[in-house]
């Protein structure tokens, strides 16, 4: 009776396996949970959180990363900035700034961390600045939007604000290249806008990057 438990999570953690293998993502978070494997799910959501960000599946990925423990959030600085990310696209600005202190800590007080997706890792700077620059934006701060949106565009590579970056990572990047008078034109005109419940954060957020 004991050994059936454990043969149980074993078949789990082979379906999830065979899962992500096939690039079905949502069976190898089920059958890794269903395992009680939190670090090979912490792994898998972290590795699908570009692809999903671009998709706009933030609250389908944010339901995952919450059953993940504490914890095991605390040591991924990627995963940490994902669900940062996620919770600024519901609208819960106070936990997504937890979050990026959360991140910014991790990679100021150690290298004892993990990291799954390389790739971002290599952008996680440029991916606070931009998430700050959406927070500030969502927040009525002005001079904090300007500031984060340079730091942004510093931070990442040319290639990545023109090419494969995650879609608000980019619009940050091209915010901070604009020139100031420009920026701050629009930005006022926007602020306006938002105080007077007229226009969402992101969509605003868009057209300072756009054209």
């Amino acid at each position: 009776m004991k050994e059936q438990p454990e043969a149980t999570a074993a078949l789990h953690q082979r379906a999830s396996g065979w899962y992500e293998g096939h690039g079905l993502t949502a069976a190898a978070v089920y059958h890794a949970f269903a395992a009680d494997d939190m670090a090979r799910a912490a792994r898998i959501i972290e590795l699908a959180w570009g692809e999903m960000d671009r998709n706009r599946q933030a609250v389908e990925w944010l339901g995952w990363a919450k059953k993940l423990p504490d914890a095991l959030v605390l040591a991924r600085p990627v995963l940490s900035v994902g669900y940062a990310w996620a919770f600024l696209d519901t609208g819960q600005m106070e936990t997504a700034e937890i979050w990026l202190r959360q991140a910014e800590h991790c990679l100021a007080a150690t290298t004892d961390f993990v990291v799954a997706d390389e790739a971002e890792f290599q952008y996680l700077p440029g991916s606070i600045a931009s998430a700050r620059t959406y927070h500030a934006l969502a927040l009525g701060d002005m001079a904090g939007t300007i500031k984060y949106a340079h730091q942004a565009s510093t931070s990442f590579p040319q290639k990545h604000i023109s090419g494969a970056a995650p879609r608000r990572r980019s619009w940050a990047g091209r915010l901070g290249q604009r020139r100031f008078d420009r920026s701050h034109t629009r930005l006022y005109r926007g602020h306006d806008q938002l105080s007077k419940g007229r226009q969402h954060p992101v969509c605003h957020y868009r057209r300072l990057c756009s054209g």
